[in-house]
């Protein structure tokens, strides 16, 4: 599995987890990967971070990780930095 961590500038919005569930959903289709299993959990650590733990990707599917994360990085969201581990 891997973490990434999202990180805003300021608080975030309460309903910004549903907004990136559309965008990674968003950002899938746009791949035209909507037949690859991708199992992602998301929490909020404190008010200014979104951790986002891909439970189940395949490996072979790594750029597909990027893409998404690329994807919010450049939605408006506030995020200014994302760490991947």
């Amino acid at each position: 599995s891997k973490i990434a961590r999202l990180m805003f500038r300021s608080s975030m919005d309460p309903n910004v987890l549903s907004r990136i569930h559309e965008l990674v959903t968003e950002a899938i289709t746009k791949a035209g990967k909507q037949d690859v299993y991708i199992k992602i959990k998301a929490s909020t650590p404190d008010k200014t971070t979104v951790v986002l733990n891909f439970v189940q990707i395949p490996e072979d599917e790594y750029d597909l990780l990027v893409s998404i994360i690329n994807y919010l990085g450049n939605s408006n969201l506030g995020i200014y930095k994302v760490v991947l581990a």
